[in-house]
């Protein structure tokens, strides 16, 4: 399955709530219907506070699709579908947005046992210079997911983390590395797992979170409200 994101702002004087509103039930109708069975899945994420770092994004887009085909189909249907204001679908968002970039990303799961209302966060990064990509994402997937897992285990650990590498930038000037997706049941939840997470070692004796951090920068980390679309 071939996943992609999409990371836009909000022209100045946006009402954000409104914007939502349009996003999640004008937009999200209207791009379901011309995207019809291409698309797999469709969720939309709107940011609620920036917990670290400098990052000024609304909101994040996350779709998935069979094949590049489909998504070609998928997006000529959005593109050629007319709306009574004279725009396409995307040309209607578009407008509407400031900064759009989407990415074809490569997802990789490595914990998935959420249930119900939960907080999400999305935390979105670069490589330090010199760190080569694909060691650092067979590091993040196949180490650092895995020490993050055994040093979590309790009733409020995360519920569900998925890691995400850029694979290409489709369209916009962001510059990303990846991504993190991470969901606990509660704030509280969170923050002792973040803080459990913050005091554990490696057998070297390396601290599991500076190991990580060292390797990359300009992290934002991001809360967000999600409201699937289409699962």
């Amino acid at each position: 399955m071939i996943k992609r994101l999409g990371v836009y702002a909000l022209p100045e004087g946006t009402d954000g709530d409104e914007f939502w509103r349009y996003h999640t039930r004008e937009h999200a109708k209207q791009a379901k219907q011309a995207f019809g069975d291409y698309l797999k899945r469709y969720t939309i994420n709107r940011v609620r506070r920036v917990i670290a770092g400098e990052g000024d994004w609304f909101g994040m887009v996350e779709t998935w699709w069979d094949s590049q085909a489909d998504i070609d189909r998928g997006f000529a249907n959005l593109n050629a579908t007319m709306l009574p204001n004279g725009l396409s679908i995307s040309d209607d968002f578009g407008s509407r947005v400031a900064g759009y970039t989407s990415f074809e990303v490569d997802e990789f799961v490595a914990l998935d046992k959420l249930a119900g209302e939960a907080v999400k966060r999305m935390t979105f990064y670069q490589l330090v210079d010199g760190i080569d990509g694909d060691d650092f994402f067979h590091y993040h997937t196949q180490k650092h997911a895995a020490d993050v897992l055994n040093a979590s285990q309790t009733d409020y650990a995360r519920k569900k983390y998925v890691i995400n590498k850029i694979r290409r930038v489709i369209k916009g000037d962001e510059r990303v590395f990846g991504f993190i997706e991470t969901w606990w049941s509660s704030h509280a939840d969170m923050k002792r797992d973040l803080d459990e997470l913050g005091s554990a070692t490696l057998p070297d004796g390396t601290s599991l979170v500076n190991e990580f951090f060292e390797q990359v920068e300009n992290v934002v980390v991001y809360e967000v409200e999600e409201f699937i679309a289409k699962v």
